[in-house]
């Protein structure tokens, strides 16, 4: 069956410009995107909080998704950016709709493992042994291999 991976996440639906809460879950060969009720976000996150006649019954918890907008989509669909140094993983959904992963996520592990070349540029060592391999590669060319490739060609 495969595992399942899930994370919370910054929703922007492609229609407009405000960032909505989803659960983000990987489960096989798909991504599936549950939106959060806004308005509980929005009674969650106010800056003078609840009314005092405000029966707790009336809010829903903002981490209850709501499945019935429920959205699935196949990951070889999906364009996922790169994963570099604990920044949001940006993956852009089929329907112009765009998530955004904490890069710590297991959700973003698996969508984005972390390439060679961003390990290799994230580490100096990594840096520096490029830099060296680049001037060795380029001493060799202007001594030996320019004239190594005039006469391998002909032109010599």
């Amino acid at each position: 069956m495969g595992d399942i991976y899930s994370t919370n996440a910054r929703w922007f639906n492609g229609k407009d410009r405000r960032p909505r809460m989803a659960l983000v879950r990987i489960h096989g060969q798909h991504l599936e995107l549950v939106p959060h009720s806004s308005e509980a976000f929005a009674h969650y996150f106010a800056a003078d909080g609840a009314d005092a006649g405000e029966s707790s019954a009336d809010l829903r918890d903002p981490l209850v998704p709501l499945e019935s907008s429920a959205r699935r989509y196949a990951r070889a669909l999906l364009k996922v950016g790169e994963r570099w140094r604990g920044t949001p993983v940006p993956v852009q959904l089929p329907d112009g709709g765009t998530v955004l992963l904490s890069a710590d996520s297991a959700v973003a592990k698996v969508l984005a493992p972390q390439s060679l070349a961003s390990r290799m540029m994230g580490s100096w060592p990594g840096v520096v042994t490029g830099l060296l391999l680049l001037m060795v590669a380029v001493l060799w060319l202007s001594t030996v291999g320019a004239g190594w490739m005039a006469r391998l060609l002909g032109l010599a």
